[in-house]
């Protein structure tokens, strides 16, 4: 069932309301001896906490009325990865978090191939982080602060850590950030082919990379540019 909502014409909110739908599928499942695969969509990020608890849409009685659960979530290490999550396992212990991967097949279609263990929640972020901000940066062009975040909030990649790694790129000379006006603008540092590794082409010796303007004393009153988390 793919979603959820659509199999229903309750509030989905409603506790007492969903819990009729599932009294439902509960006496199928006994009647036919059969199980269901119910797809169910997660809020939009940063309307809850990061926690698989507090993703789900709706009332909390989806989570209780199923006996395992899965989440899946996009992962930006990998060019076509998902991370999954055993959430909960009513019967068994949880399997270990993993990763999957979509690939292409030579006979044109494609497969769900497994891609190893999943990394740690803490190592998960930041290496998403840091593949979104070079990802979404590649062109060549720089964008806002502002941007950037709105941008990563889509992705399921929380703010704070966007922050903490992009800091951590302008230090290390992989990205380069300035003030524009009120606004923080962020790049990628492009590389010359014959000078050191981190330095902007035709930027001189590169004595303020890695400076980043969030230390500059400046205390001028910001605006929503500025405020730097």
């Amino acid at each position: 069932m793919d979603p959820l909502l659509r199999i229903h014409t309750e509030k989905e909110n409603n506790a007492g309301a969903m819990a009729k739908v599932f009294k439902i599928l509960k006496s199928w499942m006994r009647q036919y001896d059969c199980s269901f695969a119910i797809c169910h969509h997660q809020r939009k990020p940063g309307t809850k906490a990061d926690s698989s608890s507090f993703s789900y849409r709706g009332s909390s009685e989806s989570k209780a009325f199923a006996d395992s659960m899965l989440e899946v979530r996009r992962d930006l290490t990998r060019q076509h990865g998902m991370t999954v999550e055993h959430v909960k396992s009513r019967y068994d212990k949880p399997i270990k978090n993993f990763s999957v991967e979509i690939v292409d097949d030579a006979d044109g279609g494609a497969s769900v191939r497994y891609a190893g263990d999943a990394l740690a929640e803490k190592d998960s972020k930041t290496a998403m982080a840091e593949s979104f901000l070079r990802i979404f940066l590649s062109d060549g062009q720089g964008h806002k602060r502002d941007e950037l975040i709105e941008a990563a909030k889509e992705q399921g990649v929380p703010r704070d850590t966007v922050d903490m790694v992009r800091k951590d790129l302008v230090t290390k000379g992989v990205l380069q950030q300035d003030r524009e006006g009120h606004a923080l603008v962020v790049r990628l540092v492009s590389k010359t082919s014959d000078g050191p590794e981190g330095l902007e082409s035709g930027k001189g010796d590169g004595r303020n990379e890695g400076k980043d303007p969030d230390a500059s004393g400046d205390h001028r009153s910001p605006n929503e540019d500025e405020i730097l988390w």
